[in-house]
């Protein structure tokens, strides 16, 4: 009898896949969508299909094409140790320079880095992501994110995960995973925490870094519907009671009125906080990305995580006392204008 040997693109795309969901675990790919299924409205709403019957997800979208390289630095692998050092002194450099990041919303708290990453660093996770570029698209919602990404734990990403654990005060994240939209791509609003009402997680996210590593020409705005914390919240579902029509929630005329759009250049991240300073999920962290008109825009997310969801009284204090979080919940805080 001869036995059955997966050829080795098939391993590939196996190994692929699994790498790509390590980082979740099976209770919150679960509640990923608890509370967005339920407050997702459209123009034609569409009754949800039982699990075992929606289509497999493909790997692929149908107009991907191949990435050029030639505008990149090469590629994703330091040739001798003298190129690793210079990496590393371009990045002490460049940390050493930073500036520190303004406020631009309170509620929920949104703080901008002028200069998170170098223009070296922006350019290399681009080089890095392209050739692993995959699908996004979730089964059950195929239409709400439409992006390509790729995840990357240590490496070349390991400084800027690092900067950002130390920003927040964290030990640890889901990695970096680089995103990259096209004309009409983009991720419709939702939370980065797992915890639902009444059943905070463990080990949740709270807090995200928004690395922009390309801006687009137009569009692409990071978008947050609920800036200014007045919205009423559903107890049953932990979000806003108002509906969001999700498939225009970034025109004129569809989105709250005090909503947040920002767009973001090359090099700046966006920093903003599921949590709010007493370790509770902060409902109007809600988020989105706007559609891409022209160009192409690039990003890296860092997801940091507590280890003990603030289980005890040291580390809620340490939460209390992170003073990026403190700028959004001094009394001397103030935003600056994002007209």
């Amino acid at each position: 009898m001869r036995l059955f040997c997966p050829n080795r693109v098939f391993l590939l795309v196996l190994c692929s896949l699994v790498i790509h969901s390590i980082a979740l675990t099976n209770e919150e790919r679960q509640n990923a969508f608890i509370g967005y299924s339920e407050k997702t409205t459209s123009e034609s709403s569409k009754a949800s299909v039982p699990l075992e019957t929606r289509p497999k997800q493909r790997t692929f979208d149908a107009e991907y094409r191949a990435p050029d390289m030639s505008k990149f630095k090469a590629g994703p692998h330091f040739a001798n140790d003298a190129d690793i050092e210079a990496w590393n002194e371009a990045v002490r450099r460049h940390e050493a320079n930073s500036t520190e990041p303004v406020m631009v919303s309170r509620s929920p708290c949104v703080l901008l880095f002028p200069n998170f990453v170098s223009e070296e660093e922006a350019d290399q996770s681009i080089a890095h992501a392209l050739p692993r570029l995959r699908s996004q698209r979730f089964a059950d919602q195929p239409e709400s994110r439409t992006s390509f990404g790729a995840t990357f734990g240590a490496g070349f990403a390991a400084p800027i995960i690092d900067r950002a654990n130390r920003a927040i005060g964290t030990k640890r994240s889901d990695g970096l995973e680089v995103k990259r939209y096209r004309a009409g791509e983009k991720y419709q609003s939702h939370h980065d925490y797992f915890s639902q009402p009444g059943r905070p997680m463990k080990g949740d996210r709270v807090a995200t870094f928004l690395v922009y590593l390309q801006d687009a020409e137009l569009g692409g705005e990071t978008m947050f519907p609920w800036r200014g914390g007045t919205e009423p919240i559903d107890p049953a579902t932990g979000w806003p009671r108002r509906p969001l029509v999700f498939e225009r929630e970034c025109e004129e005329g569809y989105q709250p009125e005090n909503a947040l759009k920002l767009p973001v250049q090359k090099g700046a991240a966006v920093l903003f906080y599921s949590l709010t300073p007493d370790g509770e999920v902060d409902p109007y962290s809600q988020h989105g990305s706007c559609p891409v008109q022209e160009g192409e825009k690039w990003t890296a997310t860092i997801w940091t995580r507590a280890n003990d969801r603030f289980e005890t009284d040291t580390s809620i204090e340490e939460w209390k006392a992170n003073k990026y979080l403190q700028m959004c919940y001094s009394d001397q805080g103030q935003a600056i204008s994002t007209e």
